[in-house]
């Protein structure tokens, strides 16, 4: 993939700050700046590959690029205003295809990386860039920069000199210049002092540590959720239960009744509401002192349905 801005709007110098070489690189041509980015799929490591680009699983065409190739486009004025997130994307590419020193220092962390808009996260998966890499390169600055009030465009239109002023206009109503509404804007942001990464830049072997901490940080947060669902969902079911079980006390012979009804069906398709029931009628038969006699009808049952092999699977497995 190659990106071009007018070298007016983005030096040669600041492009090679976040594409030094290897998968992304920059160069000047004429008046123009390109960036080349390069993301192979040679190992076939990818599965989604193919999703990416206008081939389908037997390399046929299927025309999606008319949808990725544009929202990816759209990221690039941004740039020109000052939004260094997509150049930073191309920076953590080179990292994560080891083109980097240890040692070489990250360049300036654009606010909003934890944040990206459709067309930079079109752009990452495109590159493959790993989730986690670009989740624990924002730690620094987790929250994207607030949206600038109108009231700070007028106050900063207020400090341009009105020749400035006519001449963006000019430029704007009668050359039809693309690059002007850009230009403006990054003068703008440029004159708030945007927010960098806090305190010294990390090396590349910083932010590859601080992945594998990210990963590992992300994992237990995962697994601790799972538990939280599982002891959440035991919480629901013995409340389930012991409401049944209440119910069951009135009359637990006609729950014995249910159960037997459920394993009359030959399909077996009620072979786990019968379950369910014994498990619920040995839990009463505890609380209530009759385990003894629980023991016996339940031994008798199992004998009576011993031809049934799914029903007794079941009731190893799940029963009481």
């Amino acid at each position: 993939m190659i990106l071009r801005w007018p070298a007016a709007q983005l030096p040669l110098d600041e492009a090679r700050r976040y594409c030094p070489g290897g998968a992304a690189t920059a160069r000047q041509h004429g008046e123009y700046v390109l960036v080349t980015l390069v993301s192979d799929d040679e190992d076939g490591e990818c599965d989604d590959f193919n999703d990416l680009f206008d081939f389908d699983d037997w390399g046929e065409e299927t025309g999606r690029e008319e949808r990725w190739l544009p929202s990816i486009a759209a990221a690039r004025p941004d740039v020109t205003a000052g939004d260094m997130r997509l150049l930073y994307l191309a920076w953590l590419l080179c990292l994560q295809n080891g083109d980097l020193d240890g040692a070489a220092p990250e360049p300036p962390l654009p606010a909003g990386l934890a944040h990206l808009p459709e067309p930079l996260g079109e752009l990452a998966a495109f590159l493959r860039i790993d989730r986690d890499l670009i989740s624990a390169a924002a730690e620094p600055l987790p929250t994207p920069a607030p949206q600038a009030s109108r009231t700070a465009w007028k106050d900063w239109l207020a400090t341009l000199t009105h020749d400035e002023k006519d001449a963006a206009l000019l430029q704007l109503l009668h050359g039809n210049d693309p690059q002007v509404i850009p230009d403006l804007r990054r003068r703008f942001h440029a004159s708030r002092s945007p927010a960098a990464a806090p305190g010294p830049a990390r090396t590349v072997t910083e932010l590859r540590d601080s992945v594998l901490a990210h990963t590992a940080c992300c994992l237990a947060r995962e697994q601790q959720a799972e538990a939280e669902h599982r002891h959440a969902a035991r919480q629901r079911e013995e409340a389930a239960q012991q409401r049944r079980i209440s119910a069951m006390k009135a009359d637990p012979e006609a729950a014995w009744t249910g159960v037997t009804q459920k394993i009359a069906y030959r399909t077996g398709r009620d072979y786990p509401g019968a379950v369910q029931i014994l498990n619920d009628l040995a839990i009463l038969a505890e609380q209530s002192g009759t385990g003894p006699a629980f023991t016996e009808r339940y031994r008798r049952l199992r004998e009576e349905h011993r031809a049934k092999k799914a029903l007794q699977r079941l009731l190893d497995d799940s029963g009481p």
